[in-house]
């Protein structure tokens, strides 16, 4: 009988539009939700993307509310690139 082995799981994919819930948000952010502070503010392990620069939001729809607009993302779908956010390569 030969070893068998199981492909890794396949990462999640997000579709979900942008959502800006507000500034100094009082329940925790769900994923593309914004306007978070920090990754205390975002659901589980999600992580607040600072979009200072403005940018595009990986692994959401939609436009952005503003330059300024934090949104709760899933941690390794983005890198900072001098005041702007960029897709992981």
């Amino acid at each position: 009988p030969g070893a068998t082995t199981s492909a890794p799981a396949p990462l999640p994919t997000y579709a979900d539009d942008l959502r800006y819930i507000g500034s100094d948000p009082e329940i925790a952010l769900k994923m593309c939700e914004g306007d978070c502070d920090s990754d205390a503010d975002c659901e589980d392990d999600l992580v607040c993307l600072q979009r200072s620069g403005g940018g595009s939001v990986p692994g959401c729809g939609g436009t952005p509310y503003g330059d300024g607009t934090d949104y709760c993302v899933q941690p390794g779908q983005w890198t900072y690139v001098i005041g702007r956010s960029e897709a992981a390569p």
